[in-house]
């Protein structure tokens, strides 16, 4: 709940002290008028704007109308910062994860030269499906977890809601690759627009808990008008996560080294490199996705109050 300024006057009774700003259109309000939303401690000047955010936000704690627009303009400042906030979440969900995908990983054998696919037996094949599938599980872990931080929207325990939506949230994805596909073999811009177009489908899918098809329908009307402004996003994005990425790299081979070292100079990737090299891949997509949160619910709170939202250039 937004405070009023000392000798603000209530916009709805003109004369009465103001006591709160309206947390959708920052109207002062008195307070007889205030429309109260106890689960938010938010205030609202009229049954509207509470409709509004709750439309917006799905009444979540924690978070206000307010923030979700300041995330809309500065995303890749407030992501890294709901990534800082994350993090204790991040590691307790992943590190378990990581440890899984280095066993699997270590029990893959090493290519020799000139081998091909043919010469791996079917235990082999399977290791290496299981160790993708672990990956690409924690991929869609990471981005509950950055969510349930951010709106609290996911209830209960993160994995198990993870678990129950994987086969939607991957098929979200199939359909994505495959409409993106079309659209470059049939001419290359309606590719890179679909890309863009559909580029929040799968967060609907995961955390929304909606099909495939509603998914790919919500991420299309939500990004109306917006590929310009998801293209610059991503590049800035992308840029900025560049620093991050040399870092955790740089990390990686020391620890390698280090590990190398003390295995007394033997070749290969032991269970150890093989999980923190997961842990690392994964840390590293929850630093690009969690701007990709913020931006994606700031949109949708832009989309319910575009006069608000007007000027909306990113600040990083």
């Amino acid at each position: 709940m937004a405070q009023a300024a000392s000798q603000t006057l209530c916009a709805i009774h003109p004369g009465t002290q103001a006591v709160a700003l309206c947390d959708l259109c920052s109207k002062p309000l008195c307070e007889a008028c205030r429309h109260e939303e106890v689960s938010t401690d938010a205030v609202f000047c009229s049954a509207s704007c509470l409709t509004a955010h709750r439309a917006v936000s799905g009444g979540l704690p924690g978070i206000t109308h307010a923030e979700l627009l300041e995330g809309y303009k500065r995303p890749i400042i407030n992501g890294w910062k709901l990534w800082l906030r994350s993090l204790p979440a991040l590691t307790l969900h992943v590190a378990p994860l990581a440890v899984l995908a280095g066993v699997v990983y270590h029990g893959i054998p090493e290519p020799v030269e000139g081998e091909t696919m043919k010469a791996f037996g079917i235990a082999d094949v399977g290791l290496q499906v299981g160790f993708l599938i672990i990956l690409v599980f924690g991929v869609a872990l990471t981005q509950v977890v950055l969510s349930q931080q951010y709106t609290r929207l996911v209830r209960g325990n993160a994995v198990q809601w993870t678990l129950r939506r994987f086969v939607f949230w991957a098929a979200t994805w199939i359909l994505i690759i495959i409409v993106t596909l079309l659209g470059y073999i049939l001419l290359i811009v309606p590719g890179v627009i679909l890309s863009l177009r559909l580029f929040w489908a799968d967060e609907f899918a995961l955390v929304h808990e909606y099909g495939p098809i509603r998914a790919l329908a919500e991420g299309w009307r939500l990004t109306k008008g917006e590929a310009g402004h998801v293209f610059v996003f991503q590049l800035l994005a992308g840029l900025a996560a560049y620093v991050p990425l040399l870092l955790l790299g740089l990390a990686f081979v020391a620890l390698s080294f280090v590990l190398n070292v003390m295995r007394g100079g033997v070749s290969g990737m032991g269970v150890v490199e093989g999980a923190l090299l997961s842990f690392m891949i994964l840390i590293f997509y929850s630093v690009l996705h969690a701007p990709e949160i913020v931006y994606f619910y700031g949109m949708r709170a832009a989309r319910a109050t575009p006069v608000a939202a007007e000027g909306k250039i990113l600040n990083i």
